[in-house]
């Protein structure tokens, strides 16, 4: 997802490789385990250079999403999670949210099926689409493919702002706790609003790019790498969620 980012990291990063990480809300800026450098902020991806203008946000998103989240993700967030760590630098507030009803991922035709967001939540800058690989939006995702997860746990984190729905799609070799996302959630502001781009690179991978607008329409960007597994019953949980570079 982009390619310029400070040292200042977002939401959740646990990394299965170099061991699990602390709960995100509880890393502070300095060294994260594995010798990455930590993140201050509450979201589950890295940073990518710094605040945007204030200014003028829904430029700044619109020129991001054309871009590319998904670190080129999330996916960001994210979330990431979300949506919301094997890169060794824990990701904050977020990361982790999009269409409800996500189609398998088995090609683009499937992720062109991508239900629409609801319009309640969805930002009037976040448009949600599909195309090829990569996919849009903000709804509330599902467990039944890999970007439907990592929107699923976006969403809980910015809309629901609730922990444990978003641990529904963390699997347990993640590190991640449904008390330490609830960390991060509460250390946003109540109305901040997201948008997950997400570009699936593998079957089980993908680069996220989450972008976080506060409610005095402060915007953030939160890159990371997501991968994930399938369970015995066909549903994706998120495996790693790594800071992006």
């Amino acid at each position: 997802m982009p390619s310029s980012k400070d040292e200042e990291s977002g939401p959740i990063q646990p990394d299965p490789v170099s061991g699990s990480w602390q709960d995100w809300a509880q890393f502070s800026a300095g060294t994260a385990p594995g010798g990455g450098t930590a993140c201050d902020t509450p979201h589950p991806g890295e940073r990518l250079a710094g605040p945007v203008s204030r200014r003028n946000p829904t430029l700044v998103a619109a020129g991001i999403i054309a871009g590319g989240f998904v670190i080129a993700g999330v996916l960001g967030g994210t979330i990431a999670g979300l949506l919301m760590a094997s890169r060794d630098a824990p990701a904050s507030s977020d990361p982790i949210g999009l269409a409800s009803n996500s189609p398998t991922v088995t090609g683009a035709a499937a992720m062109s099926e991508e239900p629409e967001p609801d319009e309640e939540s969805a930002p009037a800058w976040c448009e949600s689409s599909a195309s090829g690989q990569k996919v849009t939006g903000n709804g509330s995702g599902d467990d039944q493919t890999l970007p439907g997860a990592i929107f699923a746990l976006q969403y809980a984190y910015y809309v629901d702002r609730d922990g444990e729905s978003a641990a529904r799609v963390l699997a347990p070799e993640s590190g991640i706790t449904a008390e330490g996302v609830q960390e991060g959630i509460n250390s946003i502001p109540k109305g901040t609003q997201h948008c997950v781009e997400i570009i699936l690179t593998r079957e089980s991978t993908a680069e996220v790019l989450v972008t976080q607008m506060a409610p005095d329409g402060g915007v953030d960007l939160f890159s990371s790498t997501v991968t994930a597994r399938q369970t015995d019953g066909g549903a994706w949980r998120l495996t790693s969620i790594r800071g992006g570079g």
